[in-house]
């Protein structure tokens, strides 16, 4: 097993190899959970005054022994275990320890890529400084609005589409943010145009279709809040970034397969280290119970003595 990582400092520039060795790094751990961008923390045994990598510096890092579990392909620079920005550089507990931790793309976009009301225009590939990132559309102002109902709301003669389910909603979002989510790494293809590297998956979104029943508005708002909004009304799809194919996966959890793990057995493929069991009934709900709505009750009513008559 040989551990690596490459750093790349701007846009398109060039990888460049980090001696794990040289740089005296330790203490590498890889937390990955959906919904929330991958974060691989470490540690750089150097004077505390100094970045030998660089704050807000690309890396790539892989085990070469490993495999990804979704794809089956062996991990290698092109298929890493993680990649992303470094967003963190503190000192450690001794002068000459440096803490590091870096999230995947995604973590950039919900930082720094705004939903647009229009697609956003591409940038102007240089070398380093020189590069023109990407501007928003000509235009276009940070308020997407989708599926406005009411043709007298303010909101209907600026609605981007109507009638759409959750999933064209999200490759709508991810289309227009193509160019932007390209230069942070977080898009596929060549950058040309979102036709030759689209940020999702198709037979993902296409399953998510459900239409919400009200206007969905997002002002002042960056691509992964969006998202993640988008799949509170698909609950049971659950955002993923996949490293070197640079894709946005939408998972149906209800879909996975299962997987048996066995205590106290060493030598199968999943093995369990430890096991915190916590018996506390807080929290818990013995039943719950269902009220529907308020039932009308028929009533006959008439005049003291009688004199009242139908109509």
């Amino acid at each position: 097993m040989t551990l690596h990582m490459q750093t790349q400092q701007e846009p398109f520039d060039s990888y460049v190899t980090v001696s794990l060795d040289d740089q005296k790094i330790s203490d590498i751990k890889l937390q990955m959970s959906y919904s929330h961008p991958a974060r691989l923390s470490f540690t750089v045994n150097k004077p505390q005054h100094l970045d030998p990598l660089g704050i807000g510096a690309f890396i790539r890092f892989w085990d070469d022994s490993g495999t990804n579990p979704r794809t089956a392909a062996a991990y290698d620079a092109d298929n890493p275990t993680f990649e992303g920005h470094i967003a963190e550089v503190q000192p450690g507990d001794d002068a000459n320890e440096i803490h590091y931790v870096a999230y995947d793309p995604t973590k950039r976009a919900a930082d720094d890529v705004w939903v647009m009301s229009e697609a956003w225009a591409q940038g102007t590939v240089g070398s380093g400084s020189t590069n023109n990132k990407p501007e928003p559309g000509t235009g276009a102002v940070p308020r997407l609005v989708f599926n406005s109902k009411i043709d007298n709301d303010d909101d209907y003669m600026w609605e981007r589409t109507h009638d759409d389910d959750v999933g064209t909603m999200i490759e709508t979002i991810l289309e227009d943010s193509y160019h932007p989510l390209y230069w942070l790494n977080a898009a596929p293809g060549d950058g040309s145009s979102a036709g030759n590297g689209t940020g999702y998956v198709a037979s993902d979104t296409n399953a998510m279709t459900f239409k919400p029943q009200e206007k969905q508005v997002f002002e002042s708002e960056t691509v992964r809040s969006a998202l993640e909004r988008l799949l509170q009304n698909e609950p049971a799809y659950k955002l993923l970034f996949i490293p070197g194919q640079r894709v946005w996966r939408f998972l149906d959890l209800t879909a996975a397969s299962q997987t048996t793990l066995t205590l106290n057995e060493y030598d199968g493929t999943h093995k369990v280290l430890s096991l915190n069991l916590d018996r506390s009934i807080e929290g818990r709900y013995t039943a719950v119970k269902f009220y529907g709505p308020p039932a009308a009750e028929q009533k006959e009513v008439t005049l003291k003595g009688g004199g009242l008559t139908d109509i």
